[in-house]
């Protein structure tokens, strides 16, 4: 009989030593729910990631856990909860920050599944884990930071930004490069050739040969000209393109677009004075 069921209980032992090695390297915080009774058990590392001791928090009910929650985002678990019960979500899934034993919020991907039902149907028995995502969250935090000043200086500055990659045909636009053109993604969707008619008659020729020579040769440029609005107003404009190379082919243009109309206007205006006041030579 012994030899029988050995294999079996090595078996259940080996699957409980992989998934604890799968819990240790992923850091997941394991949490299960009796609802009915709301006693939640958890893990370890659950508690250690909200800066706690096991002993600290255990036992524990699911309200007590619910009040670490941070009030906008226990509104937002509570509906997705609900939603889950209901059949309308397969799993429940949320990602909300939870107080942590120091005073400061960290963030968690929380995930579930109900497993258990009772004789009428009622929700019974819901497991499943909490990931720290706290580093995740504070890169993207400082990426939408990084990307607003940068849209920022470049509306400051009436500087945009183009990419035009040469082996797929497509042209991006940053925002302040739309505003300049007096448009929007939504309204204009930006192309060489649409992107070249709006210059005048004599940039126009200018910007279709320097586009030339760096698509086929790879040389860039740095160039001002003037160009329509897709509102119809002229503007003076600084272009630039740098070629990126591959095996010597050109590859990828990327350049910035600015409205210049300011300062050239300044600039006329000064040579303007400079010639009406026709001042004499000295010797």
């Amino acid at each position: 009989m012994s030899d029988k069921t050995t294999p079996v209980n090595n078996r259940q032992e080996n699957d409980h030593e992989r998934l604890e090695l799968i819990i240790n390297a992923t850091g997941v915080g394991i949490w299960d729910w009796q609802i009915q009774t709301d006693e939640l058990t958890f893990n370890e590392r659950w508690a250690e990631i909200i800066g706690y001791r096991y002993d600290e928090l255990h036992p524990i009910k699911f309200d007590t856990w619910a009040s670490y929650l941070h009030p906008d985002d226990l509104i937002r678990a509570n509906e997705l909860i609900t939603q889950h019960f209901n059949g309308d979500l397969e799993f429940y899934e949320v990602e909300a920050r939870i107080k942590h034993k120091s005073g400061h919020y960290v963030w968690v991907q929380a995930s579930g599944k109900l497993v258990e039902w009772d004789m009428d149907g009622n929700p019974k028995r819901m497991i499943g884990f909490h990931l720290d995502i706290t580093e995740r969250k504070k890169a993207e935090e400082s990426m939408v930071l990084a990307s607003q000043l940068l849209n920022e200086s470049e509306r400051i500055g009436k500087l945009g930004g183009w990419e035009f990659n040469l082996k797929t045909g497509d042209l991006f636009w940053t925002e302040e490069t739309y505003r300049i053109h007096e448009t929007t993604p939504e309204e204009f969707n930006p192309t060489v050739d649409a992107g070249v008619d709006y210059f005048l008659p004599e940039s126009k020729i200018v910007i279709a040969k320097a586009l030339d020579e760096a698509i086929k040769n790879g040389v860039g440029y740095d160039l001002e000209l003037e160009t329509y609005t897709t509102k119809g107003r002229k503007i003076d404009v600084r272009t630039t393109c740098t070629v990126s190379m591959e095996d010597g082919v050109p590859v990828r243009l990327v350049g910035i677009f600015q409205d210049i109309t300011e300062q050239k206007n300044n600039q006329r205006k000064l040579e303007k004075v400079i010639v009406n006041c026709q001042l004499p030579i000295q010797h």
